[in-house]
């Protein structure tokens, strides 16, 4: 990782105001960003993220 989280939320924190419980994700592991295999969301996909002991959220990518 380039930055570390205390330098995340420094730069988040001038124009965001953060929350405490707020979430602040750093990214994706390497070979895990559809960009790197050109693969696109399209209106229809669902996105899954689950934390062990947190749970899921899944959202389904619609038209804007």
């Amino acid at each position: 990782m380039r930055w570390t989280f205390e330098d995340l939320i420094a730069f988040i924190s001038r124009s965001e105001t953060l929350h405490p419980g707020e979430f602040l994700g750093s990214g994706t592991v390497g070979n895990g960003c559809g960009l790197e295999h050109l693969r696109f969301l399209k209106p229809g996909n669902i996105v899954e993220l689950e934390v062990e002991g947190i749970g899921l959220l899944r959202n389904r990518v619609v038209r804007p």
